[in-house]
Order: C-alpha cells, then structure tokens, then sequence
C-alpha cells in the first residue's frame, strides 16, 4: 500500500500509544481525575502555553459544533438591553462572526451570517471593526495550515488585531499539528486552537479544544459533556506531545518538488493550486491540477491500485459546495475538479521516493489508458 494522503487520517502508531491509553483506562475516580488532569497539561506545554483551559471530547468538527453553542449562548446573556426584534435578528445572523473563505466546513456551513473576510481583510483592524454589529466584539476564524493545499497563514496578525478591537481569535490547527510550527506567544495573540487526534497519528473520533482565561470566562467556562473519555484524553495528548515535541512529522525531505519532478519525468502537464493571502507553505501537503483528469476518476482509479491521495475538495463537503475553497481563490469549477492532493507523513509512517515514483508511474497510466489528451493546455505547464 502506498498511502500519500495524510492530510486526511493518520495511522495511531506510536509504539506506547496503547500503553497509554490503557493506563488511563482505570475503573478508579481518583486516578481517572488525576490522568485527565495530567492529559489537559500536555495539550498545553506541547502547545507552549501555561494558562487556559483544555477540554477533550471529539473531532475538530464537533468541537466547532460546541463552541458555536457556547457562543449562542454567551451572546443570549449579553442581549438583556436588546429590543426583541434586534435579538431575534441577532441571534440569526450573529454579525461579529468572521472567517477566511478557506475554512472548514464545519465552520463555512456551521452558521448563518458568519462573515466571510479576505485574509488581507481580516488583517485590517478598521475593516474587521467596520463589520462589528453593534459594537459587538469580533470573534475571528482562520486555519493556520490550509488542509487543501498546505499553504499557511498570517494568524498572528490576524489575531492581533482582533485582540486590539477586545475579540477573540479562534484558530484550527487541525492541518497544522506536527506539521509546521505552532506560533510562539500563542497566548499573545489567540484565544482558541481546536485540532482532531486523527491528523497526528492518534485515534479517530478524539480531539481537543483550548481556550484561553479571557475566552473561557466569557463562555461561561467550557467543560465536559457527561462521563469524559479519560483513556481517549489521555491518548489523544500522548500523540500530540510525540507529534510536536519528539517526532514532529514534518517531512524531512521536500516531498512536494519531488512530486513535481516524478510527473514531470512521466510527462504529465499539471500546475500547483495556491490560496490568497498565505505567508508560507508546508511541503507536506501539495495540491496539483493534473489538465484534462476528473481528479475523483484518478482517486478511484489509483486506489486499486492501492495508492490513496486526496482531491481538492474536503471529504466533508459534497455537491456544489465541494470546490468552494479553490473557487474562492479565482479557479473554475472545471480547474477545481482536476485538483487533487497529497499529503506526506514525516514521523511513524515516512514517505519514501519510492512511493512518490509509483504515483506517477500510476498517473501516467490512467492518462494513456483511458486516452486523455493533456495537449490543450500546453501553456500551463509544470511549475505554474
């Protein structure tokens, strides 16, 4: 098997990750308390912050899910002085909402009448302060890492003026974890990371949010929603600390130019995807047009051959909605669904030469074999 999409799910392999979650997994309180206690104070030093409060209980997506709850619910307390028609109105468009147009979905399509923003928008104090509805304070949204095409963005700016304008700055790290660095003086300038366990080799179906003092007391205190998942806690933080802190599964090798130069050698016509507004990139995730190929035929095609990669969309999202990340960057639908991305692992399971030949060798076979002519774009060729 040839496994060149790690943007999506990682496998848990640590070798004491077991071990781990095991000895969490104990039918008495007090030791239960303890090592949930100990699990919340490893997401924060493997995050490099000292207060804040950290709370276990799922993906990124029904982390998000919770936190707008507990936004609605914030913003319910503070409207005693609102006629009733503005809180009706309020509470359907929730106006200082705002985010990148690169967001996941469960963000993009989580709420009504969040406001999209361009990044360099969001960077913008007096335009951020113009789209506060009633002076309200903005609560902003942007990825450090985007999981489509692995460029990464500005969120210390972001969230500094945010910050400057007394809101709170909500970043997913969900693409970046073990990745690409997490900023320092986190505390400076966010109030909130949210990620999900699967992206950093632990298990599916477990995450972790953080927020910070400011933000945890405006919620009215985030906390666990019944009985919690200490082994899963546990676990979840085991592989977050080797993820940044031991490993890192940041790729040691510039996998990305080795990608461009396999299709290349196999003359296969393609062009990077890239998002406005990023900073940086990180040569674990690329995103490639390959001209002329229905990138979920490829999908289909490559995996039985038993190589997995992503496309250009999040597994998440399905009908027209699907290219709006790469739509939103100025491509066409058309261009959007010849995307396809792949995404290296540094760490437990390392991406090798090898592997990365074989994709092209199986690239260039879909093309001869079902007779696809690349010819009409000859103007955009490699490297683009």
């Amino acid at each position: 098997m040839i496994y060149l999409d790690s943007a999506a799910t990682t496998y848990p392999k640590y070798p004491s990750y077991s071990c781990a979650w095991l000895n969490a997994n104990t039918p008495y309180g007090a030791e239960s308390r303890e090592a949930l206690f100990d699990a919340e104070n490893s997401v924060k030093h493997s995050l490099g912050v000292s207060s804040g409060k950290v709370a276990f209980g799922g993906t990124a997506s029904k982390m998000f899910k919770y936190l707008f709850d507990k936004i609605g619910d914030a913003w319910s307390d503070s409207m005693s002085d609102a006629d009733e028609d503005e809180s009706k109105e309020a509470e359907i468009k929730w106006h200082s909402l705002l985010s990148s147009p690169y967001e996941h979905e469960c963000i993009a399509n989580g709420e009504k009448g969040i406001y999209v923003c361009n990044i360099d928008e969001l960077k913008d104090k007096d335009i951020v302060k113009d789209k506060m509805w009633h002076n309200r304070i903005p609560i902003t949204f942007c990825q450090l890492v985007s999981n489509i095409t692995g460029e990464v963005f500005p969120v210390v700016d972001i969230g500094t003026v945010t910050r400057e304008l007394d809101g709170f700055f909500v970043c997913d790290m969900t693409a970046s974890i073990g990745k690409y660095d997490i900023p320092e003086h986190l505390e400076d300038f966010c109030d909130c990371v949210i990620a999900s366990a699967h992206k950093f080799h632990g298990e599916k179906g477990q995450g972790f949010i953080w927020v910070s003092d400011r933000f945890n007391e405006w919620l009215n205190g985030i906390e666990y929603i019944g009985t919690p998942d200490v082994a899963g806690a546990v676990g979840t933080a085991y592989a977050l600390m080797r993820s940044v802190v031991h490993y890192n599964l940041r790729c040691p090798e510039e996998w990305d130019n080795a990608v461009r130069n396999a299709l290349f050698e196999q003359g296969v016509k393609y062009n990077t995807m890239s998002l406005s507004g990023a900073e940086d990139y990180t040569n674990d995730i690329v995103c490639l047009r390959i001209h002329g190929v229905y990138a979920d035929a490829l999908q289909v095609f490559l995996a039985s051959k038993k190589i997995y990669i992503g496309v250009g969309h999040s597994s998440c999202e399905d009908g027209k909605e699907r290219y709006r990340v790469l739509m939103h960057a100025g491509y066409s639908e058309k261009e959007a669904s010849e995307c396809i991305r792949l995404s290296f692992d540094g760490g437990v399971t390392p991406t090798t030469q090898y592997e990365i030949d074989e994709f092209a060798k199986a690239v260039k076979e879909f093309i001869v074999t079902y007779g696809i002519s690349q010819e009409e774009q000859e103007d955009e060729n490699e490297g683009n």
